[in-house]
């Protein structure tokens, strides 16, 4: 078994993985809150049967999803890692946006504050991870 490594934009992945489990969460109707859950609605195919299923086995697939991906992302170089990290958090932040903007103005808000503190966690990031950060700005 390999040595666990510091992998790039993990507390990115991390806020937009809980903001889509939420986001999937507060979007469902009433009848799936009233327990009829096979009234779920998720586009990923590999999650919907768990939300389907119970909101409980739902948040315990994603989260094991999280893990083995998480393991998965480990195995590969630092770069490539960075990459799939980053990239994992941009589709959770479209998942997400895209059940906040059934909200209307509310739900526009909440995706620019998710999308804003995102933003902030991968400037962290990003600079802990002493990757330059360029500031060109042409003035003409």
């Amino acid at each position: 078994m390999g040595r666990i490594k510091k992998i790039p934009f993990l507390a990115t992945l991390l806020f937009c993985t809980a903001a889509d489990i939420g986001s999937t969460l507060f979007g469902q109707s009433s009848q799936y809150w009233a327990g009829h859950y096979e009234a779920g609605v998720e586009l990923n195919p590999i999650f919907a049967p768990a939300l389907r299923h119970s909101p409980v086995t739902f948040i315990f697939a994603a989260l094991l999803g999280t893990v083995i991906c998480l393991w998965m992302v480990n195995q590969f170089p630092r770069r490539l890692s960075a990459v799939g990290m980053f990239l994992g958090a941009l589709l959770h932040l479209v998942g997400t946006g895209s059940w906040l903007i059934e909200f209307g103005v509310y739900g526009l808000v909440a995706m620019i504050v998710i999308f804003g503190i995102a933003r902030i966690l991968v400037e962290i990031e990003w600079s802990a991870a002493g990757i330059a950060r360029s500031d060109a700005v042409v003035n003409p």
